[in-house]
């Protein structure tokens, strides 16, 4: 008479080893593409960041009758981005009107078409929260010299690009490049 049949309790190795292989291959394709969503969401809020602290530099010409000068500069890439908001007429010269933003590793300050700018560029806000030509060889604007629209354009290391664009009346406005309006 035969015994009863054995029951298995747990798994063998090569199910394990499928399985682990499985995993291995969803891992392998899902981490590229977290990567390049990370690099773009990075670059989305350092852009609407910038623009609504911008934005309440125009507010604080006016608020406090005061100018406000803008400086965004970058050495060179890969070097961050950095932001001043500072007061130009101040004494001390340059009063720090916010404290400085610093962008995220990977985001660049470029022209409309993805190439490198001169460093610094400069905005400034009047007491009426005008923008201001400051005169900079850096700044670009159109449809020429400033102080028509000014514009300033940032990449990430992949093909994403974002534009501030600050209006002669103050305004500002962001936007995806291909989608923006200067």
């Amino acid at each position: 008479m035969l015994g009863p049949a054995k029951t298995r309790n747990g798994y063998s190795l090569i199910e394990l080893m499928v399985v682990v292989a499985i995993v291995g291959v969803l891992i392998s394709l899902a981490v590229p593409n977290f990567l390049n969503w990370n690099r773009k969401y990075q670059l989305k809020s350092d852009v609407a960041n910038l623009a609504g602290t911008m934005a309440f530099a125009r507010m604080t010409a006016i608020n406090q009758n005061i100018q406000v000068l803008v400086t965004v500069s970058q050495a060179a890439p890969p070097a961050v981005v950095n932001v001043t908001f500072t007061n130009p007429a101040a004494v001390p010269p340059l009063d720090i009107v916010f404290p400085a933003i610093t962008m995220n590793t990977g985001v660049s300050l470029t022209n409309a078409a993805g190439g490198a700018v001169g460093s610094p560029q400069t905005m400034r806000f009047n007491t009426m929260g005008m923008a201001v030509d400051t005169g900079h060889i850096n700044n670009i604007c159109t449809p020429g010299a400033c102080p028509s629209t000014q514009v300033l354009n940032f990449k990430n290391l992949g093909t994403d690009n974002y534009r501030v664009v600050i209006k002669p009346t103050g305004k500002i406005v962001w936007c995806y490049t291909s989608n923006c309006d200067r």
